[in-house]
């Protein structure tokens, strides 16, 4: 069970010397969008909160990247880490409101959000720190595609470590009760409102600290890049790779940046439609997310060996 972990990782160790650079660094951005995804397994997933606003968190953690770049030139590492912080405190005051609110009316508060955030930025009274509509060049040259590709994969084995214990602990045994059955999980003791809002705080964290890494990889934010599709994007890698499976974030974040491309070097016309048909037949053949089919591939596989 254990050798088909090892064996992708080792894998991707060697990918530089495999892919040439610009794959390489799409590779580094589908790790980063991994990340944004290991957040809402988390809030989704573990949760069972509907999020259409990741892509607002997103751009806040781009924007604290860009404007602390710009302004204090601070290592990659320390402005990643402000962001999550920020996108945490962001995400805790978002959820603290929001918790009350369920299903249908859960996805439009959210939606409202992601909606909200891209005509925010072009604000004229923000533009001194937004750059408006034209966005923020980000001072210097970026990383090496190596570079960027190896960082990208570093952080992302640590958002998975992080995401994973957090699943098997008080957390996120709380966050399933709540999942669940609220009203017998407030019966044993959980604040389910507490938890619910704990849950935003940590998806924005994760979706913040990969806008971040974002930025610094594209060393370019604009509003236009944080827009509600963007959102919807991070679902659909989420509903690919497996709501309940944290690996499976990796498989989301590889398709939301391949599957588009592919579809469009087959026929360039029609690559929505076959978006559409590709992602169709992804969900029907594997209801459960890539991921978890996977999972039990392996498993299957092991007990026949």
């Amino acid at each position: 069970m254990r050798a088909a972990p090892l064996a992708i990782f080792a894998l991707a160790l060697i990918a530089p010397l495999i892919v040439r650079d610009f794959t390489l660094f799409q590779f580094a951005q589908a790790l980063v969008y991994a990340i944004a995804a290991l957040g809402l397994y988390l809030l989704t997933g573990l949760g069972g909160q509907i999020s259409l606003g990741a892509s607002a968190f997103f751009a806040l953690g781009a924007y604290c990247a860009a404007l602390g770049a710009r302004a204090s030139g601070a290592p990659a590492a320390a402005l990643v880490a402000c962001a999550a912080l920020a996108g945490f405190v962001a995400g805790l005051a978002f959820g603290a409101p929001a918790r009350r609110l369920k299903g249908v009316n859960l996805a439009m508060a959210t939606f409202a959000l992601a909606a909200a955030v891209p005509p925010l930025l072009k604000l004229p009274a923000l533009s001194r720190w937004t750059g408006g509509a034209q966005g923020i060049a980000l001072p210097g040259a970026g990383p090496s595609h190596v570079v960027a590709y190896y960082c990208a994969l570093g952080a992302s084995a640590c958002a998975l470590f992080i995401a994973r214990n957090i699943a098997r602990g008080r957390i996120g045994r709380a966050l399933q009760s709540v999942r669940d059955d609220e009203l017998a999980a407030q019966a044993l003791g959980v604040d389910a409102g507490f938890v619910k809002a704990l849950a935003f705080g940590l998806a924005g964290a994760y979706a913040a600290g990969a806008g971040a890494f974002s930025a610094l990889l594209n060393r370019f934010v604009a509003p236009d890049s944080f827009t509600l599709d963007l959102s919807i994007a991070f679902l659909v890698a989420l509903a690919i790779g497996g709501a309940r499976s944290a690996p499976g974030a990796f498989i989301g974040g590889f398709f939301m940046v391949f599957a588009p491309n592919l579809t469009a070097h087959v026929s360039p016309p029609l690559a929505g439609a076959l978006y559409g048909l590709l992602l169709i037949g992804a969900i029907h053949a594997m209801p459960d997310g890539v991921g978890e089919a996977a999972i039990r591939f392996v498993k299957k596989a092991g007990g026949k060996a």
